[in-house]
């Protein structure tokens, strides 16, 4: 769930600074929650999620409401879960030395349904939080 503030950080500020907080947060994961990881799943998660935070940013900074909103998390989910076909295949056959046709086998039956849920999951959960943040800092601070 470490992309909800950084889908809420995209929706708030825009596309870059939500773009800077995702390789903010994946650089410490790696090396804070997860030092015995490899550099490939850090740059695994900057580039599958920059394929959610991106179009995210870029919409939702213009247009405020809720429709252009969700129309850019399916937009961003879709990108998503595409980037991750081609990620899979490169990084996890390349550098973890999976076979490619395992990975193959796993695209429908695991590794699209595991990204559509996380993706799924963290859209929620900022859908259900960022209006509320929304207004608490149009109140308190008077922006947004």
């Amino acid at each position: 769930m470490a992309d909800v503030p950084v889908l809420i950080g995209a929706i708030l500020l825009g596309p870059i600074p939500g773009f800077v907080l995702l390789v903010m947060v994946s650089v410490f994961q790696w090396l804070f929650l997860n030092p015995e990881g490899t550099w490939v799943g850090c740059v695994m998660h900057i580039l599958a999620s920059g394929m959610l935070v991106l179009p995210i940013g870029l919409v939702t900074r213009k247009w405020k409401s809720t429709k252009p909103m969700l129309i850019s998390f399916a937009v961003g989910l879709l990108l998503m879960i595409t980037a991750t076909i081609p990620l899979n295949l490169f990084f996890t056959v390349r550098f973890y030395g999976a076979p490619f046709e395992a990975v193959k086998n796993m695209m429908l039956p695991v590794i699209i349904p595991f990204n559509a849920i996380k993706g799924g999951l963290n859209l929620i959960l900022t859908f259900l939080v960022i209006f509320p943040i929304r207004k608490i800092l149009h109140k308190n601070a008077g922006i947004l």
